[in-house]
């Protein structure tokens, strides 16, 4: 969704899966500069990308230090990378504890506050510009789902009006106050 809104806007976008279906579906929209692989196996040139775009990837990846790495040489000087993790410092973390949808093990492999990703980044040889927390209230009903499920065996009922009422109000301002669902993280090479 993210690549195809970029390509919209006017930017040549390139992507890697390591699935080859969600290539598949990807290339429907941009070609053949989708491919499967990792930034290990897919060997890009130094320079080439102004801008790389990490969404919901990091946390699933091994050999952090080498991944970023990569993203640095394949970055034009002064380029820019943006990373976007769930929030394991989120409200929603902390109100739904070990049921908070985005914990997800195995598949998430690290688990990341504002301050851990920074960090990270800057260890990897990046600025860091802005760091905020965004808001996503689909992860919120879900989590609430799964405390209802496996706590109390029950079905949430009334979901569209929790989630207007009370889900959407209270990611938006945990948003805002630096406890949202996700970190988003602007940094330069």
């Amino acid at each position: 969704v993210a690549a195809a809104m970029l390509a919209q806007q006017g930017w040549e976008v390139h992507g890697l899966d390591l699935s080859e279906s969600s290539v598949a579906n990807a290339r429907v929209l941009l070609g053949d500069r989708v491919k499967v692989g990792d930034l290990k196996t897919v060997k890009y040139d130094r320079g080439t990308f102004d801008l790389v775009l990490m969404s919901h990837s990091l946390e699933h990846m091994y050999q952090l230090p080498e991944v970023l790495a990569e993203v640095k040489r394949i970055l034009h000087d002064h380029g820019c990378l943006v990373v976007v993790v769930p929030n394991a410092a989120s409200l929603e973390a902390k109100l739904f504890g070990r049921w908070w949808v985005n914990w997800d093990p195995p598949r998430h492999l690290s688990h990341f506050t504002k301050t851990t990703l920074s960090r990270l980044l800057q260890r990897a040889g990046f600025s860091i510009v802005r760091v905020r927390t965004g808001v996503t209230p689909a992860h919120f009903m879900t989590s609430l789902e799964r405390v209802l499920k496996y706590n109390f065996g029950c079905v949430l009922q009334g979901r569209e009006w929790i989630e207007k009422l009370i889900a959407k109000p209270v990611c938006l301002l945990a948003g805002h106050l630096g406890y949202g669902t996700e970190v988003t993280v602007y940094a330069r090479k």
